[in-house]
């Protein structure tokens, strides 16, 4: 039993993280860039039009991914614990989820290059 609770914490890492990173972006984002706090890429540290535009997109971003990925996890939890090999398939979902994060990580980017030229001017 311990250890199905252990399982169905650590499914909810990822979401949780989302949520909770997202929203403390929102209320608090940074106001400068730096290299401790906020969403760091290359394209979002050029100026900081890029890095206003990259924290608001991603905090948004994140909360509501982050609470789909978090209904979509409970669904797979109510699921994949009633069956005996519930373990494999909550690893292969960690690794679903994991894509997910990284998807949300490369749509920020595709925004940030829709709206931003390769020197961070904001396109006509």
């Amino acid at each position: 039993m311990a250890f199905r609770v252990f399982m169905a914490f650590a499914v909810f890492l990822i979401p949780g993280t989302m949520v909770f990173f997202g929203r403390l972006m929102m209320d608090h984002p940074p106001k400068t860039i730096n290299a401790a706090y906020g969403y760091r890429t290359t394209m979002s540290m050029i100026n900081q039009d890029t890095w206003d535009y990259a924290q608001a997109a991603c905090a948004e971003r994140w909360r509501r991914w982050g609470r789909v990925l978090a209904l979509i996890t409970l669904v797979v939890l109510i699921f994949a614990l009633r069956r005996p090999a519930f373990a494999d398939v909550l690893g292969i979902y960690t690794a679903f989820e994991t894509a997910y994060l990284l998807a949300s990580v490369a749509a920020t980017e595709m925004d940030l290059r829709r709206t931003f030229d390769r020197e961070g001017r904001r396109k006509a």
